[in-house]
C-alpha cells in the first residue's frame, strides 16, 4: 500500500520555485500578421503586454514572466481585429507538474486563423 503523507508534500511543494509563464508563437500562414498578446493575473491586472509582427515561418519565445500560483489570462489580438483569450494555471516548477506553456500557431485558414494548445509538464 502507497500513502503520502500530504503535510510533508505541502511543505515540499511550498519550498519549490514557482515556474514561470512562457509562450511561443509561430507563423505558418503565407501572410505577414500583427499579433498582440496581454496577460492577466488572478486579480485581473496586466503583467505583461507585446505586439509581435510576424513573417512567413517566425518562430518568437517569450521571455520567462514571472508569476505567483494561481490562474492567468491570455488575452490574443490578431491583425488588430480578431481576439482570442486562453487560461493557463502558474504552478510549482516540480518534476510532475509546473506551470502550463502556451502555444500559437497561425494558420492559413479563413475560420480559424490560430491553432492554440497547451504544454503541461
Amino acid at each position: 500500500m502507497f500513502m503520502i503523507d500530504w503535510e510533508k508534500e505541502r511543505e515540499r511543494l511550498e519550498q519549490e520555485e514557482i515556474d514561470p509563464l512562457q509562450f511561443f508563437l509561430i507563423n505558418r500562414d503565407s501572410r505577414k500578421h500583427v499579433i498582440s498578446i496581454e496577460i492577466f493575473d488572478f486579480n485581473n491586472k496586466s503583467i505583461f503586454k507585446e505586439t509581435y509582427t510576424m513573417d512567413l515561418e517566425d518562430e518568437i519565445s517569450s521571455p520567462k514572466i514571472d508569476a505567483e500560483l494561481g490562474q492567468y489570462r491570455y488575452e490574443i489580438i490578431l491583425d488588430n481585429k480578431s481576439t482570442f483569450e486562453q487560461k493557463v494555471q502558474a504552478d510549482h516548477a516540480t518534476n510532475l507538474c509546473s506551470s502550463e506553456k502556451l502555444h500559437i500557431n497561425l494558420i492559413d485558414h479563413p475560420e480559424y486563423p490560430m491553432e492554440i494548445g497547451i504544454e503541461v509538464a
